[in-house]
């Protein structure tokens, strides 16, 4: 490619743009801080600034603009000969009294711009056709500013397209902003004209304030209630229309995953028709925002620029590809100010598909309803790079007409066949139903129809829907596996009383096409769940954002079990509302806490947008990433219980779906473990986990477990980390060893406690359990020798004092296991408890005061907050002790219940500057045998 080295180039994100997956973030001219000189004027096709009274213009209308949805205020005879004129002067909803002119008011520069009052309706304005020639293959950037006042729901629009020689649209072409309100502040619209289309001749455009319309998705349809603004204004100025350099980055894979072995190599096309030299940067981030890599060069203007870059990567992830371009005018400052052309592309780099039981990955799915065509053709590729096996499409689009039917089956015929050979699964949700099929069917006028739900449509007569659903039925029916009957997020199933009826119903009907029709009804995990469940139905449940992981083991517990009817759909907030580290956290929690409660399946929707590219290809979202690499490890294991760890720390015990270790050995466990709330420093898991561990990220980053000193150890942070190659029962073994009472009160006595000791395994378990800490307590009787039956556990006694200087605060009890199963193991068990004194709270903190006598001396003063929260009436003493000063007492007579009390201790002559020396400071009853110690350092 010719990379000339130049300085790491560094630049700030535009907020998190870059990181939402989204198209059309490329390319941009869009840093008002830069000095115009820095991008050529040779890039400039037209300017429209409206300062158009020295070119003798008085009319109120810009020369070469008309107003949308008005006749037009010409003499041309041949104006209306162009299709597209026709089409957009009796445009529908674009009322003749809305005023559209010149405005001296407010202006961006100068003294004029172009004004738009709403009045009901919507306001807007195109250019005519043959006023920009447009040069084939060529790309461009529109940008405008504008300023909008009284606006609430109405928003101003900047829209461009190719049209062809004959006046027409090209509707493929057609990019636009979206609607913004500016609340009287003038800002910055873009939008690109990608040089796809060689029947190109002229570039169109319109301005526009355009009312909000009904969402195309919402369940009340043609009901929606859509409030609109009555009046309104906008201003635009400054329309520039700039020619700018055509960019690509592509990788291999249309769907931008790449797998090892292969390595994520970047394809690199910029292509400019100016003449002048270029500076390329492309810079390479993580899902976290980071700057990971760089690469950057010029080259003369001109020459296409073709070549390939394999960006230095630091393991499997989700990464971000940021290529901009800049016009050089400083060969030793190529990057100042703004790039003329900029694109981007995120990419999935992957570890090679595990080996998975294809019975059990086929449990977790893609929901990929309602795609544009151009993403529906793209899903076997999709399918075979993530390693899945089954997907939900829908089976119509709500624009087909039904005279398209028949081509819309054809492409999903065909997406279906491709599937197929690669062992795919298809599902096929009804929902959408189009439009022209619902308004052929004479109960349409029923408001009921009006929601557009599968459900409330096949509860027409069958004669109403069948035949309009038997080329469906005909031709993919015995390919689909399951029938979706609407949404996930939608709950009209549960409000059917006729619910099972109807069901039986459309069965029958489908099982004259169809042999073995299934089902699947949406669900909300609000709605308790049916009494009875036909074998041939399934539920979709919606997992939304708000139900936190926790949440989750309890909200689906109606839903457990093996024999469970229930697919989870998990969904996460989208990028532009949570950066992209909280959602791979959220969806790795979530996927693990539902999989707990032993689900039919998992799926997720739609974690992709279309590819910034001239051929149809696929961004994937960080959350497809994630979701593809954990589903190997839960796809064959189900949980088996939680693995008692530090505090703060968790870790859930899982092992082989089907039990399926070889036989003597029990190596097929997984620990799930992650830091919930411990300190950084605490995070760690340590303990001998047996056979030959493997800890993967939720990226499938792997690394080999080595013992060390009898013991793995391993840094948990906020996302589960996944360890393999377990032994499972060993893991259950230390999470059967159990204490009745954690709490031990600050008493100095001996305090009995029960121990609980579980054998996992289904053999005999023997053994000694000698105990080990926490140290310098003393634990009678210090050993115990046992024997329990597979799948039993025992009842252990113990008696536990712990030294009078001992400080409050949690601990660990732990046990030296040297037992003998399957075979011989040492192992240490240990369980959490926490030695403080029952009712009482007690704060403490210091601070330096200068003794006010010019010696520059300072006194320690330590002050100390005793509280009776719950415990009877009685006097306490508060102490403390600092090293090289004498121990002080100060009596509190008489503390009642909820009483607080204050104590202050004066240590004098201390260096502030010198190490500081732990106080030992606590409470003790006067009167008894309770004692509490902190230590302040």
């Amino acid at each position: 490619m010719g990379l000339v080295p130049l300085p790491r180039y560094r630049r700030a994100l535009a907020a998190a743009a870059l990181l939402a997956i989204g198209p059309g973030i490329a390319p941009a001219l869009a840093d008002d801080a830069t000095p115009p000189a820095l991008v050529r004027p040779q890039r400039l096709v037209h300017r429209f600034d409206f300062e158009e009274q020295d070119l003798g213009n008085f009319e109120s209308m810009p020369m070469h603009w008309y107003a949308i949805g008005q006749p037009p205020r010409t003499t041309a005879p041949n104006f209306d000969q162009h299709p597209l004129h026709r089409a957009l002067t009796t445009r529908r909803g674009y009322p003749a009294y809305s005023e559209i002119r010149f405005d001296d008011a407010h202006a961006r520069s100068d003294a004029h711009s172009f004004y738009f009052s709403l009045n009901g309706g919507n306001a807007g304005a195109f250019l005519e056709v043959g006023a920009l020639p447009a040069v084939p293959g060529s790309d461009y950037l529109v940008n405008a500013e504008v300023r909008t006042e009284q606006l609430e729901r109405a928003g101003a629009r900047l829209r461009a397209y190719f049209i062809d020689n004959a006046g027409k649209r090209i509707d493929a072409s057609v990019a636009q902003s979206t609607p913004v309100r500016t609340g009287g502040r003038w800002t910055e619209l873009a939008v690109n004209l990608r040089g796809d289309f060689r029947d190109a001749a002229w570039i169109g455009l319109e301005l526009e304030l355009v009312q909000p319309q009904p969402g195309p998705h919402h369940p009340l349809g043609a009901h929606q209630v859509v409030l609109r603004d009555v009046h309104g204004q906008a201003w635009f100025d400054n329309v520039t229309i700039w020619h700018v350099p055509h960019l690509e980055l592509r990788t291999p894979s249309p769907v931008n995953i790449i797998r090892a072995p292969a390595s994520p190599e970047l394809a690199v096309d910029i292509r400019d028709l100016t003449g002048h030299p270029l500076a390329a940067n492309l810079d390479v981030y993580d899902h976290r925002r980071e700057l990971i890599d760089n690469h950057a060069w010029t080259f003369a203007g001109g020459i296409s620029q073709r070549g390939g870059v394999t960006p230095d990567l630091p393991g499997y992830g989700w990464y971000l590809f940021d290529l901009s371009v800049h016009d050089v005018h400083d060969a030793d400052a190529p990057f100042v100010g703004r790039p003329v052309a900029r694109t981007v592309a995120a990419v999935l780099y992957l570890p090679a598909i595990a080996d998975v039981p294809a019975d059990q990955v086929r449990r977790f799915a893609l929901v990929a309803d309602n795609l544009p065509e151009h993403q529906l053709k793209l899903m076997p590729e999709l399918l075979s790079a993530t390693g899945l096996h089954r997907i939900v499409l829908s089976a119509f689009d709500e624009q087909t007409p039904l005279d398209g039917i028949e081509s819309r089956l054809d492409l999903l015929e065909d997406v279906a066949h491709r599937a197929r050979l690669d062992r795919h699964e298809l599902a096929l949700s009804l929902s959408p139903l189009p439009h022209a099929l619902l308004e052929a069917m004479p109960g349409e006028a029923d408001a009921a129809m009006h929601s557009r739900h599968p459900l409330v449509a096949l509860r027409q007569p069958a004669n109403l829907w069948l035949e309009h659903l038997t080329p469906l039925l005909m031709r993919l029916g015995e390919q689909t596996l399951d029938w979706h009957l609407g949404p996930a997020r939608d709950g009209e199933a549960f409000y059917d009383p006729e619910l099972m009826a109807t069901l039986d119903d459309v069965r029958r009907q489908f099982r004259t096409l169809v042999s073995q029709p299934r089902f699947v009804l949406p669900w909300r995990l609000d709605q308790p769940r049916p009494p009875a469940t036909p074998a041939d139905v399934s539920y979709m449940l919606d997992l939304p954002p708000s139900f936190a992981a926790d949440a989750l083991d309890e909200a689906l517990e109606p839903w457990a079990g093996p024999d469970s009817p229930a697919w989870l759909v998990v969904r996460e907030l989208p990028a532009d509302q949570q950066p992209h580290d909280r959602r791979v956290a959220s969806l790795a929690h979530r996927m693990v806490h539902a999989w707990r409660s032993d689900p039919r399946g998992l799926a997720l929707g739609h974690a992709w947008t279309a590819g910034d590219t001239r051929d149809a290809s696929l961004m994937p979202d960080p959350l497809l990433g994630v979701y593809v690499q954990i589903a190997p490890h839960l796809a064959d294991r189900r949980f088996i219980g939680e693995l008692p760890l530090a505090p703060g720390l968790r870790g859930l015990v899982a092992h082989r779906h089907d039990g399926g270790e070889e036989a003597g050995e029990n190596v097929g466990g997984m620990i799930v473990a992650w830091n919930e709330a411990a300190d950084p420093e605490d995070a760690h898991l340590e303990m001998d986990l047996g056979g030959a561990p493997v800890a993967y990220d939720v990226w499938g980053n792997a690394r080999e477990l080595q013992r060390v000193d009898g013991r793995h150890r391993v840094e948990l942070d906020d996302k589960p980390l996944f360890i393999t190659g377990v032994d499972a029962a060993l893991a259950m073994f230390r999470a059967g060893f159990a204490i009745d009472q954690p709490e031990i009160e600050s008493t100095q006595q001996g305090h009995r406690r029960t121990l609980t000791v579980t054998n996992p395994f289904p053999q005999t378990l023997t053994g000694q359990l000698r105990f080990i800490g926490p140290a310098g307590w003393d634990i009678q009787p210090g050993q115990h020798s046992f024997a329990i039956p597979g799948g039993g556990r025992i009842e252990l006694p113990v008696t536990l004092r712990f030294p009078i200087m001992e400080v409050a605060g949690p601990r660990e009890l732990v046990a030296r296991a040297d037992i003998i199963a399957d075979e011989r193991y040492r192992v240490d068990v240990s369980v959490p408890i926490e030695l403080g004194l029952t009712g009482i709270e007690f704060d403490a903190s210091i601070e330096y005061q200068p003794r006010g006598d010019g010696s520059g001396a300072h006194d320690a003063v330590l002050t100390c907050l005793v509280t009776n929260v719950d415990r009877r009436a009685g006097g306490f003493a508060v102490f403390a002790n600092m090293p090289e000063h004498p121990r002080q007492e100060r009596l509190i007579p008489r503390l009642e219940p909820g009483q607080s009390v204050v104590r202050r201790f004066r240590f004098e002559h201390v260096d502030p500057d010198a190490p500081p020396a732990p106080i030992r400071t606590g409470v003790r009853e006067t009167a008894g045998p309770a004692i509490l110690n902190r230590i302040i350092e």
